[in-house]
Parts: structure tokens; sequence; C-alpha cells
């Protein structure tokens, strides 16, 4: 799809840092997009790179020392 949205968006979704109509445009885009959906299933696997540590840090965690 043309309009898919960036990592940096299907993140804020995935975290709830997204709101009012960036947050409903996004979620029906990702309902009728199969490539978006396999793109979040991705994210979501993740447990090393810039997503996990993106992970991390939006819950709190701290890196390892």
């Amino acid at each position: 799809m043309p309009d898919c949205p960036d990592d940096t968006d299907l993140a804020g979704f995935l975290d709830d840092s997204l709101t009012g109509e960036r947050l409903s445009h996004l979620s029906e885009h990702i309902d009728g997009c199969p490539r978006c959906q396999e793109r979040l299933d991705r994210l979501t696997e993740q447990s090393s790179g810039a997503v996990a540590r993106y992970k991390e840090l939006s819950s709190g965690g701290l890196p390892d020392a």
C-alpha cells in the first residue's frame, strides 16, 4: 500500500503513544493491510536491535551496564 506507516508510527501504535486522528487512521490502515500486520508481527517478535531497544526504553527499562 502506498500509505503504509513507517516503523516509528507502528511502534507508536504498539506502545499506545499515538492519539486521536492519527491513531484512528493508523488502526484503519492496519486492519486492511496484510503487509503492515506482518510488519507488526515482526516488530513484536524482535528481541534485539533498534526496536527492542525502543521497547525497552519505552517500558522504563534501563540499558544493561
